[in-house]
């Protein structure tokens, strides 16, 4: 049984950033090289709330860093509006699946992929 999804409206990163705050930050890095680490920072520095998802860290940026999206606690996770992706593109899927699962539909999450190798 196949199913039909109406075409989601799509509007810039620009407007994204203006218009919500909190990032959920899938592979977000503990190394202050890696851009997985420096874009989140910047975020931070200038406002937006960050919530770390990296299975190998306690803590990113002074903040609790999370397992997978599936380890957010119900409250935070109603709180996310945009799920920003550090990983490789053919991991995307599974993160998109992972959000959709776990967090709230009734809150538009957009999923930014900023993938590293």
């Amino acid at each position: 049984m196949s199913q039909t999804h109406a075409p989601s409206s799509t509007i810039s990163p620009r407007e994204v950033l203006k218009k919500y705050d909190v990032i959920a930050v899938v592979g977000a890095s503990k190394s202050p090289e890696k851009e997985a680490y420096t874009v989140p920072a910047y975020m931070k520095e200038h406002g937006y709330t960050i919530i770390p998802v990296n299975p190998t860290a306690d803590q990113i940026l002074g903040e609790k860093a999370y397992k997978s999206l599936m380890d957010l606690p119900p409250d935070l996770a109603k709180k996310v509006d945009i799920v920003d992706v550090f990983r490789p593109s053919e991991e995307l899927p599974q993160v998109a699946q992972l959000r959709d699962e776990r967090l709230p539909q009734s809150r538009p999450q957009t999923i930014v992929e900023t993938s590293q190798l």
